[in-house]
């Protein structure tokens, strides 16, 4: 069921929350707040209590001590005394306590005041509660004086104050509502503002960022997040765009050897020599195809969905194979005494294809001689391939993982390669929880494949 047009504003459902939340806890608090009046009123009224207890026991007079039908005690309205003798007779009381027994039977020691707990109810004109006891020693006699508070007013005082906060119930949900509404629509103002902001943030315009907001509030954090995404968007799209624009140009090379040669063999076909063509045409669509397996390796990863088994790989074995490659062309002594036996837990054939990358790549800038090795540190199997070219500049040093990169700008494409073979090494390297580095080395470039022995 579709949610109300009305309940779809952020502000509404939050000054729905903040009304129905008071709304549940308002008996709750008015509770409270008629037993703390109740209890600060009830303690004002003992202490008048007290004090008239003890203005009765100053003024005491012989006359005091009459029959009690005919001895009537001045007290205040809300309090009302009845002085006892040691022997428990009413002496005198209040008009308030008029055919009552005896309010209390307790007898505190002499010159103490003692709050009593009565089992009975003294009625009188306007409901009363018994408060204190206080006994002296008047004219050789032991006298104990009571005094009675009326709660009556009390009662009525905490009963019309319950009434006033219901009176004033719908008034505070309005108003709790009112000021959540407009809080929460404060609160928001910069969120509309960031909304605004992106909106007219269009895919040809992603090198504009947010205004950040000076508040250092959640929304500000929000902002510098949102910046950071556009910043690797922007990055994203770049490459993407770098990326889709050196393909293009990597397969137009071969294209274009391939197209030269077949237009001279057509203009010139009493010349044309078809085992020279088919070598050229070869040998680029080769090319070509290689560049197309990176190409779809590399969609394939960025995708993520690119797949790999895992089986016990006998990671020297791979290492040798292409020391016998390496050797057979006789182009570069290869220098192979440093390979452990090793045995990892891998996808064989891209753990081949990451190897041979690395290879070729030090094939291509070795003057003399290419050296692989291979040892066990820890859980790690450490690869490394390094040769005696010319080196590597160190501000490239992360460079030279970027696709399509060169780490000589001036070499040709034909002796270059198409600056695919390191990413994807890497690649395949992170693929399998390792790593791949450039190492140090004293004479040309050093590259470290870092491999767990075990699957992850």
């Amino acid at each position: 069921m579709a949610m109300p047009a009305w309940l779809s504003s952020v502000r509404v459902r939050v000054a729905m929350a903040a009304v129905i939340a008071v709304a549940i806890a308002f008996p709750f608090m008015r509770w409270a707040l008629m037993a703390q009046v109740h209890r600060a009123l009830q303690s004002e009224v003992q202490l008048r209590v007290i004090s008239e207890v003890h203005r009765t026991a100053q003024k005491l007079q012989p006359s005091t001590f009459q029959a009690v039908n005919a001895t009537w005690v001045d007290s205040s309205p809300e309090v009302a005394v009845e002085i006892v003798d040691g022997e428990g007779r009413v002496l005198a009381r209040s008009s308030e306590l008029r055919s009552q027994q005896p309010v209390s039977t307790l007898v505190p020691a002499t010159g103490r005041l003692s709050q009593l707990v009565l089992h009975s109810t003294i009625r009188g004109d306007h409901g009363s509660e018994p408060a204190v006891a206080f006994s002296t020693v008047a004219y050789g006699q032991k006298i104990t004086i009571y005094g009675v508070a009326f709660l009556g007013q009390v009662n009525r005082s905490v009963s019309l104050f319950g009434s006033s906060l219901l009176f004033l119930y719908p008034f505070l949900l309005l108003l709790v509502g009112l000021v959540a509404y407009i809080i929460c629509g404060r609160a928001l103002r910069p969120v509309e503002t960031v909304r605004a902001e992106l909106e007219e943030i269009s895919a040809s315009d992603l090198h504009r960022r947010l205004a950040e907001l000076p508040s250092g509030d959640e929304i500000a954090g929000l902002v510098l997040t949102m910046n950071g995404m556009l910043d690797r968007i922007d990055h994203s799209i770049t490459r993407q765009r770098q990326f889709v624009s050196d393909a293009s140009h990597e397969l137009r090379s071969p294209i274009a050897a391939i197209l030269a040669q077949s237009q001279v063999a057509k203009a010139h076909p009493d010349r044309a020599e078809l085992p020279v063509f088919a070598t050229i045409v070869e040998r680029e669509g080769i090319r070509m195809g290689d560049l197309v397996d990176d190409l779809l390796l590399l969609a394939k990863s960025d995708e993520g969905g690119l797949r790999h088994a895992r089986g016990d790989v006998d990671l020297d074995e791979i290492l040798l194979d292409e020391v016998q490659r390496l050797r057979a062309e006789g182009k570069l002594k290869v220098d192979a005494h440093a390979i452990e036996g090793l045995r990892i837990t891998a996808d064989g054939e891209l753990l081949s294809r990451a190897i041979r990358n690395l290879v070729d790549n030090a094939a291509r800038h070795a003057h003399q001689s290419v050296t692989l090795s291979c040892t066990k540190q820890g859980n790690a199997a450490i690869v490394i391939v390094a040769d005696d070219g010319d080196g590597v500049d160190p501000s490239m040093r992360e460079e030279l993982f970027e696709r399509f990169a060169r780490g000589d700008a001036s070499r040709s494409r034909s002796t270059g390669g198409s600056g695919l073979g390191l990413p994807i090494a890497r690649e395949i390297a992170s693929m399998h929880g390792g790593s791949l580095q450039l190492g140090e080395s004293e004479q040309g470039a050093s590259f470290v494949l870092t491999l767990p022995l075990s699957a992850e």
